[in-house]
């Protein structure tokens, strides 16, 4: 049986983080995502939104310190249909899609001015709002340098064994 979700998707907000009672902590947001059908007067139809939740810890701190509204990201996962009673004791269904990775598509700049855009305010970035992956690509980047300079002859190395 298989059970797998893939999804390219923005934030609709900022995750939201919660403490359960046994002290881990769990994210849940929306991806909203383009459908590329159009409706039967041609015109395009309305994004699918998407409720996405992560129990992970290491997923959990990604999501909480990078990921805000109007990010680009691309979400693995498998799809779960909960039951639960509401206040009034109608029983209801929910569709949701607990999180076993993700990646980002976009960079925190990106994500920023797309947010910014779509909010309508003129904020920008900070000078000292600095994105960690791009410190990250640079230094694997000086890293494979390094290791193409190396001095290392494999002509002259003689293996102990």
């Amino acid at each position: 049986m298989l059970n797998k979700v893939l999804l390219i998707g923005r934030l609709t907000a900022d995750p939201v983080i919660k403490a359960l009672p046994s002290g881990k902590r769990v994210a849940n947001f929306t991806l909203a995502i383009d459908n590329p059908g159009k409706d039967q007067s041609g015109a395009p139809l309305p994004a699918d939104f998407i409720d996405c939740v992560a129990f992970g810890d290491n997923l959990v701190r990604l999501l909480d310190l990078y990921v805000k509204k109007g990010r680009l990201i691309f979400v693995e996962g498998r799809l779960r249909i909960r039951s639960y009673t509401d206040r009034s004791g109608i029983r209801r269904k929910a569709a949701e899609v607990v999180l076993s990775s993700i990646q980002f598509l976009d960079s925190k700049r990106d994500a920023s001015q797309s947010a910014a855009a779509t909010s309508g305010s003129g904020s920008s970035m900070r000078p000292d709002d600095i994105d960690t992956m791009d410190i990250l690509d640079e230094v694997e980047s000086k890293l494979k340098e390094t290791e193409s300079s190396s001095d290392f002859d494999d002509d002259n190395f003689d293996v102990p064994f």
